[in-house]
């Protein structure tokens, strides 16, 4: 059976008013910006043959709505499609209506509620032969597997495999048995009208109960259970004030590297105050020179001696001032360098103690196993067995439970391990920098200091010098000195230019390195709460290892026997078996397909296999974003052309997100791509490749 889509008429549908379609039995490319309604088109065509969206929505919006939101009223909700079926024309049509009626006294009609007409080939039907005429042709749970190329991997996987394991047929059991003598026992238990699988599953429960026997494991329990109870501590309220001390932690350890951007900051203003109060020194000197030079003019014979000494006293003076301000400087910088490397030093021993701790408690986890207690499956009130096969998936279920919530647990030991692995990389870094950075200071230090001591020498040689010439025999005036001292406090420029020098002098006497004491103390504080805390929690890790204690005790009421070793002989030949069998569906299952392979069973983490269906092109799975979208959606039309050829079903194929695809795969059933194209704002229909190959 054939199904061509010829036309569609949509009106009032969502966000198209009016738009009629006309389509070619082959491949159809409609064109649109997002938004113009390419969507609508796919939504439209489901809606008329199923009552749901494109999605297998049956609750959706097909009313037009106003740019504010508000549903349109009063407006029919047309649909209508011309087919051919096999060479017959056939015309289906839905019209969506609302009623309104206007109560007697009222000026308004009132919404009464919503109906829906159907018509078939022009003539008024009711839902139920619709529906009925429809699925003549095909079956309305079939329609989404043919039209829709990403339908079939959208189904949940025992539904995907259904489908497939009902178009590949079965496996041949008798002759796969008869390929080994070791398989016999299992034809000889089919042959009893049960299935594999409860065989299986009895072979299982026989071996179980045969290890149910030793008497002291209650006691022993018993005991495990009270050191529980000793080791109980209010676990969550621990852990939401670990977590405020987590943050607050953090908040502290921002604040600390702000404050050491702020000394780095504050170095920087330093050095420039010092440039500004070079040039001002400059300038003020520049004064006192041009000064004692006129004044120097006026006498015959200038003291030039005594001004050469008295200017390099003066010069030398505030040099040695200026250097012992730099040594007090630096030491307080040593001092603040040592209580950081302190801090470092106190953090990488806490981060090194929590990373064993963390691998330690990983390694015992990992090596834990679960067992059951036999109990758990009988009649807490008669204590009647339950039945076998319920007991397997109730331990199947457990098995599961316990693998996933033991990977969860070491991936999260795993993940905490490496996020304190890089913090103890940073502060191990930092430690470096602080320790490079106190080796320089103290190398300024020295020369600092060396610096000082020549200074001082210097002035106390010119200091000797001068005052043997001052003790010489002078005439009886005023010397140049205090002539010049009196001209330069008349001098405006030169007190303001010497008034901004101290400003400055005051100013650098202010700086000292940020203190971060307060919040080291409070650090410290808090890592040794937090270390309280952690040990405490710790309870927490025993009493759940006591309970998988309690589980290893159980399971050592099993006692192994010759009963045993013959029943896991049978179960490993019945592995073998499955796997067989596997291999053979999925050989069966991918030689229907040319594009793509399914994967029909996965093995998990604990051995067993289980059913599965995981769509693969080229080996990589369609789901998880192993593949790109043109191989998803070749993938698509590759299933949908074996579903059509299997149930001799071929129907439009809508493709959405079409522009993706360069190179689609042969097909015979009629194509409708849907392509975005931002420079049609309006929604274009054509036959031809050519415009796609531009967008």
């Amino acid at each position: 059976m054939k199904l061509i889509l010829k036309s569609l008429r949509i009106t009032n549908f969502k966000g198209i008013s009016d738009f009629s379609i006309q389509f070619n039995e082959k491949e159809n490319f409609v064109f649109g910006a997002n938004g113009s309604g390419k969507t609508t088109i796919s939504d439209a065509y489901h809606w008329l043959m199923t009552g749901k969206n494109s999605n297998d929505e049956k609750d959706f919006e097909i009313k037009p709505i106003d740019q504010s939101g508000n549903r349109s009223q009063k407006l029919d909700n047309i649909v209508e499609g011309v087919f051919e079926m096999d060479g017959e024309e056939i015309t289906l049509k839905k019209v969506h209506s609302e009623k309104w009626k206007k109560p007697k006294g009222q000026l308004e009609d009132e919404f009464k509620g919503n109906e829906t007409t159907y018509f078939y080939n022009g003539v008024p039907v009711n839902m139920k032969e619709y529906q009925l005429k429809i699925s003549q042709f095909i079956p309305e749970d079939k329609l989404k597997l043919f039209s829709n190329t990403g339908y079939f991997n959208s189904l949940k996987w025992n539904e995907r495999r259904a489908v497939l394991i009902d178009m590949a047929g079965g496996v041949d059991t008798n002759a796969l048995i008869a390929s080994n003598p070791n398989y016999s026992f299992i034809g000889e238990f089919l042959g009893q009208k049960k299935s594999f699988k409860e065989f299986k599953t009895q072979i299982a429960a026989e071996r179980r109960k045969a290890k149910d026997e030793l008497e002291l494991i209650p006691s022993r329990i018993d005991e495990v259970q009270r050191a529980n109870n000793s080791l109980q501590h209010p676990f969550e309220r621990l852990k939401a004030e670990k977590a405020k001390l987590d943050e607050e932690l953090s908040s502290i350890e921002n604040a600390i590297n702000n404050k050491n951007e702020a000394n780095s900051l504050q170095d920087r203003k330093i050095d420039e105050l010092r440039k500004e109060r070079y040039n001002l020194s400059s300038q003020a000197q520049l004064i006192s020179d041009a000064l004692k030079t006129s004044i120097s003019a006026k006498y015959n014979s200038p003291d030039e001696t005594k001004m050469k000494f008295e200017q390099e006293i003066k010069t030398d003076v505030q040099l040695v001032d200026d250097a012992n301000k730099d040594l007090i400087y630096l030491n307080q910088r040593i001092e603040s360098g040592n209580a950081k490397i302190d801090t470092c030093n106190k953090d990488i021993k806490s981060l090194n103690e929590s990373i064993a701790d963390y691998r330690s408690r990983w390694i015992e986890l990992n090596g834990k196993t679960i067992t059951f207690d036999e109990k758990e499956f009988c009649c807490p009130t008669c204590k009647r067995g339950y039945e076998e096969s319920d007991i397997a998936i109730k331990k199947q279920e457990l098995i599961e439970t316990f693998n996933i919530t033991k990977k969860q647990s070491l991936d999260s030991f795993v993940e905490k391990s490496d996020a304190e692995k890089d913090k103890l990389k940073a502060e191990t870094d930092k430690l470096s920098e602080y320790n490079e950075a106190i080796t320089l200071i103290k190398k300024d230090i020295v020369e600092k200091e060396k610096e000082v001591s020549d200074i001082k020498l210097r002035i106390s040689n010119n200091q000797n010098t001068l005052q043997a010439h001052l003790n010489k025999p002078k005439e009886d005036r005023q010397s140049p000195d205090e002539v010049l001292n009196e001209a330069l406090d008349k001098n405006e420029e030169y007190k303001i230019l010497t008034a901004k020098v101290h400003e400055i002098d005051a100013e650098l006497a202010e700086f000292k390195p940020v203190d971060n004491s307060v919040l080291i103390i409070r650090k410290n504080e808090i890592r040794a709460s937090l270390e309280v805390i952690s040990k405490d929690l710790q309870n927490e890790v025993l009493i759940k290892n006591n309970l998988l204690r309690i589980e290893e005790l159980k399971a050592q009421e099993k006692i192994l026997s010759q009963q045993v070793a013959d029943l896991e002989k049978k179960e490993f030949y019945m592995l073998q078996f499955s796997l067989k069998q596997m291999d053979e569906v999925e050989n069966i299952v991918n030689k229907m397909f040319s594009y793509v392979s399914f994967k029909m069973f996965r093995t998990q983490i604990n051995g067993e296999i289980d059913e599965d269906c995981e769509c693969l092109v080229n080996g990589k799975p369609i789901h998880g974003g192993a593949v790109n979208t043109a191989s998803i959606i070749n993938a698509g039309v590759d299933i949908i052309n074996t579903l059509s050829k299997h149930y001799n079903i071929y129907a439009p194929m809508f493709i959405d997100g079409r522009e993706s695809v360069t190179e689609l795969i042969d097909t015979v059933t009629q194509i409708i791509n849907l392509i975005v194209s931002p420079a049609h704002e309006k929604l274009t229909i054509t036959e031809s490749v050519g415009m796609l190959e531009a967008v």
